[in-house]
């Protein structure tokens, strides 16, 4: 009898919870630039966050007199852009308390707070792409070195050993493996191509 009691009280819990949840979700409209709508969709990719998850991380910048400034300095980079792209947000109300609070502080419109919100991480993310496809810019060169360095090894290994000696099959595995991630630098640094585990996975 108590664990049907127990189970009913929680589904009851459960159900208030989601409409509570329902209630203080709010549909809002915002015009952004073209920019700020690739921008918008990079960082909920890379960060792997949804819109909700954004709006809410505004509440860090009332916390912080110091982000405040960043974005009062960042809106030199979209104040010019033209809003014509409009997008409806399902977000919460507190969300949209902060951004409407954050924007009288800075002093600008909800749109604009929201397209320079967006530039600042977008302009993170970039740099620090930048930061590591300098690094892979070094591991391409290292790795290409040694991949002719095992394809110089497998060359004499021929003329050593016969053609079934199983060393020959281990070290085309070698070439094969270090063949790959020499791809996968190159489709990035090329390309721009992201080096995910998905991309190793058939291998």
């Amino acid at each position: 009898m108590n664990n049907t009691t127990n189970k009913v009280t929680a589904e009851k819990d459960i159900i208030e919870s989601l409409k509570l949840h329902k209630e203080k979700s709010i549909r809002v409209n915002f015009r952004l630039s073209e920019q700020g709508i690739k921008d918008l969709k990079m960082v909920k990719k890379e960060f792997n966050i949804n819109n909700n998850a954004l709006f809410d991380s505004i509440e860090s910048f009332l916390k912080n007199p110091k982000l405040i400034e960043i974005l009062k300095e960042w809106l030199e980079n979209v104040k010019d852009r033209k809003f014509t792209v409009r997008r409806t947000f399902v977000i919460s109300k507190k969300s949209l308390d902060n951004i409407n609070e954050l924007s009288k502080k800075i002093g600008i419109k909800r749109d604009v707070l929201l397209e320079d919100f967006v530039d600042f991480y977008a302009k993170i993310l970039k740099m620090d792409r930048e930061k590591q496809k300098e690094k892979y810019k070094i591991a391409l060169e290292m790795i290409s070195k040694l991949l002719e360095e095992a394809e110089s090894i497998e060359k004499k290994w021929k003329e050593m050993f016969d053609k079934d000696e199983i060393l020959l099959r281990r070290i085309g595995f070698i070439i094969a493996v270090i063949d790959d991630s020499t791809g996968a630098l190159i489709g990035n640094l090329e390309k721009d191509e992201p080096i995910t585990d998905e991309l190793f996975k058939s291998q």
